[in-house]
């Protein structure tokens, strides 16, 4: 047998060894799925990702470690763990599912599932619900606060994914509504995007993972990920001025702010005098106070 024929057939054999792994695992992960009543659909996606170092997530960060920290929660509540794995490769695979999501979670009905693989082993699994907002509830469909027994808030600061300790946790717990919006402004005006950023809710962060994401991606890896994000090339605060909160929840603020903005790309907003409602919570009370929504009317 020649050289060339020979490699051709080691290189057969190494494919073929790769789909049967590849199909193993699969029909593992199809298998953990209909022992909770879950059928796929037949369209999956695969990526290969590595792990978070910690769950931890320092302030205005991606929140890609809360991604990963939420979920695991939910891998849990099936007796699967993600934390011996942090900073290691694993397989995320998102399949697509016939059934529908737990009516506890309507009006979301289409369900994925998330199955994470290890070395051929299954580390983690959880439903989503897809784009735009994708966490929802373990396999065997129970919520995110009935497998933790806590509120996103205590459970941001007991898991540890909140460190209260950090020098810019500290930096902002000391300021007022008004000092946060301006702070807000002030660092997108010096392109400081993470400092920015800091300045928002947990929860508020987290939209950027899915927001306009494909149907069988996993989430955004940046800020920059999502398609219609706009971008300011300068900023600047004309006026804040604080609003009734008669319509507004318990612990709820919420402003105008007139800015003069000019943006790099515009695609919903225009460069120009513009007026932002902005709503604030303490979602931490030790945090402070952060924004957590940023809209055109009140």
């Amino acid at each position: 047998m020649n050289g060339k024929a020979s490699g051709l057939i080691v290189l057969f054999c190494c494919l073929f060894l790769a789909a049967c792994t590849s199909g193993v695992t699969h029909h593992q992960a199809q298998e953990l799925l209909l022992k909770y009543g879950w059928t796929t659909t037949g369209r999956q996606a695969t990526y290969r990702i590595t792990l978070p170092q910690r769950f931890e997530h320092r302030p205005g960060g991606f929140p890609i470690p809360i991604y990963w920290a939420y979920n695991n929660e939910l891998s849990k509540a099936i007796g699967l763990d993600l934390s011996p794995y942090l900073g290691q490769r694993v397989e995320a695979t998102v399949y697509e599912l016939q059934e529908e999501l737990p009516e506890f979670l309507y009006p979301y009905t289409e369900a994925r599932a998330v199955v994470i693989t290890h070395d051929e082993e299954i580390i983690g699994a959880w439903i989503d619900k897809g784009r735009h907002y994708a966490f929802a509830c373990s396999l065997d469909r129970k919520p995110f606060e009935e497998i933790t027994g806590m509120g996103w808030s205590e459970w941001l600061v007991a898991s540890q994914v909140v460190n209260l300790d950090n020098p810019v946790e500290k930096e902002l717990a000391t300021l007022s509504p008004e000092e946060i919006i301006a702070l807000y402004y002030q660092a997108l005006d010096d392109h400081d995007e993470e400092r920015a950023y800091a300045c928002l809710t947990r929860r508020s962060l987290t939209d950027f993972l899915f927001s306009n994401m494909g149907d069988l991606a996993l989430y955004h890896s940046n800020y920059k990920g999502n398609p219609l994000r706009e971008t300011i090339r300068n900023v600047q605060v004309i006026g804040i001025e604080p609003l009734p909160d008669d319509w507004n929840p318990e612990g709820v603020l919420e402003y105008r702010v007139d800015i003069d903005v000019r943006y790099k790309r515009e695609i919903v907003s225009r460069s120009g005098l513009n007026i932002r409602f902005i709503q604030l919570t303490k979602e931490i009370e030790a945090a402070g106070w952060r924004i957590t929504s940023i809209g055109t009317g009140p």
